[in-house]
């Protein structure tokens, strides 16, 4: 059985970089997920998580005390909530949480594969259609939420 979850927010007024709210949108799916799992009766033997960020990904790969306050606080929430579940990647592209950001207008909802049954390669029994380690990284970004000697 696949639960598919997919909910949008609003980005906050106050400026916030695209890594860093796509992290917090890591943080509401592991609140998401740890809610469904607390309600539903039936055993669960594999819970797979997705995200189309790989900063995120690689964020939640790295011990939190590596990284600055703001990443470090959401990455151990994140690794707490989801200890014993899999993270994987998901192409923006194929990813039904960006369907209403990328335009779809509501009234096309209804005729949307992808925001019923999620990416085609969920019906295939895969974990995803790309490699968790898929290489594609800012590492930039990435780099500049790591803590310095000065952070220390």
């Amino acid at each position: 059985m696949t639960i598919l979850v997919r909910k949008s927010r609003v980005a906050p007024i106050r400026v916030i970089s695209i890594p860093r709210l796509e992290l917090c949108a890591c943080v509401l799916l592991a609140q998401h997920m740890r809610k469904i799992c607390s309600c539903i009766k039936l055993k669960i033997s594999d819970i797979v998580l997705h995200t189309d960020s790989t900063i995120a990904l690689a964020w939640l790969n790295a011990p939190a005390n590596q990284l600055k306050t703001f990443i470090a606080n959401r990455v151990s929430k994140i690794q707490r909530l989801t200890e014993t579940c899999v993270w994987t990647h998901v192409p923006t592209h194929l990813n039904p949480a960006d369907i209403v950001s990328r335009g779809l207008h509501p009234r096309d909802l209804p005729d949307s594969d992808l925001w019923w049954r999620g990416p085609p390669f969920l019906e295939q029994g895969k974990l995803s259609s790309v490699q968790t380690n898929s290489g594609v990284l800012n590492e930039k970004e990435y780099s500049s939420e790591l803590k310095t000697n000065e952070d220390i």
